[in-house]
């Protein structure tokens, strides 16, 4: 498997957009590998997400990183408070932007499909609460992989595949301590 797309409407702009941020994503991956010996992609979600924002701003794009945003609560009536939104990310000439809440899950070799998609959703449902004018897009999204030392079972990876391709867009890194699956979901 090579760095591509999984899942991705050929006929949307991110498609076209996203591609190129996404390609980035292995080089800096394998950057940090030759200078720290360490893959970015496998600390945690802050680190993930600071990994997607240095990939889009080499292609142009601007990103922001964990920034104070607008979202609905949880209560009755869902009154508006300020919260942070892990991602935004903004095309320049085009000025589309789209907001992202993120999750990461590793898994111990084997995981369940409800396991995956139980993150899944809740990083749909964060999505969700995110203020529509904060960004023209909103996406959740899951990054999953194995845990450090850990391989994936090939069940796993069908269930993660499956997922995957449920979608709005998914693309598969591979490179770097192994693969990492993006799966967003527009919201």
């Amino acid at each position: 498997m090579t760095d591509t797309w999984i899942q991705a409407d050929g006929r949307r702009r991110e498609a076209r957009i996203w591609q190129e941020w996404f390609r980035l994503v292995p080089v800096i991956r394998e950057e940090f590998l030759s200078v720290i010996d360490d893959d970015p992609l496998f600390y945690n979600e802050t680190a993930s997400v600071g990994v997607l924002a240095s990939a889009a701003s080499r292609v142009g794009l601007l990103a922001l990183a964990e920034y104070s945003a607008t979202k609905r609560g949880t209560g009755r009536g869902r009154p508006h408070r300020h919260g942070r939104c892990d991602l935004w990310v903004c095309e320049v000439s085009g000025k589309t932007s789209w907001s992202f809440e993120l999750k990461q899950l590793f898994c111990a070799g084997s995981a369940r499909r409800g396991t995956i998609a139980t993150a899944f959703e809740r990083a749909c449902r964060d999505a969700r609460a995110v203020h529509p004018l904060e960004a023209d897009y909103c996406f959740g999204a899951l990054l999953v992989s194995a845990r450090a030392g850990c391989e994936l079972g090939e069940a796993t990876v069908e269930c993660i595949n499956a997922l995957a391709k449920e979608a709005t867009f998914s693309w598969c890194f591979d490179g770097g301590s192994g693969p990492v699956w993006l799966i967003a979901q527009q919201v």
